[in-house]
């Protein structure tokens, strides 16, 4: 999946929603913009367990994780 920016600038914390929504785990995403994008988006689906990496100042490659939250810590009474 390729995902160009235009001039209408959108939030990062939905295009990181959809982005999630619509991505399979183990599957990949290429986002060219800005680095200052880049640097503000990288946070942002590294707490949605993405690995990301940035590539020539203008690229960032992510790839979602398969992962499942860990049991609750159980409550001894």
């Amino acid at each position: 999946m390729v995902i160009f920016v235009s001039l209408f600038r959108c939030d990062i914390i939905e295009v990181a929603a959809e982005i999630d929504r619509i991505l399979r785990p183990g599957k990949w995403f290429v986002l060219k913009d800005k680095i200052e994008m880049l640097k503000k988006m990288r946070p942002v689906l590294k707490s949605l367990h993405y690995e990301t990496v940035v590539v020539k100042e203008q690229f960032l490659v992510a790839r979602k994780s398969f992962w499942r939250p860990g049991k609750p810590a159980s409550r001894s009474g």
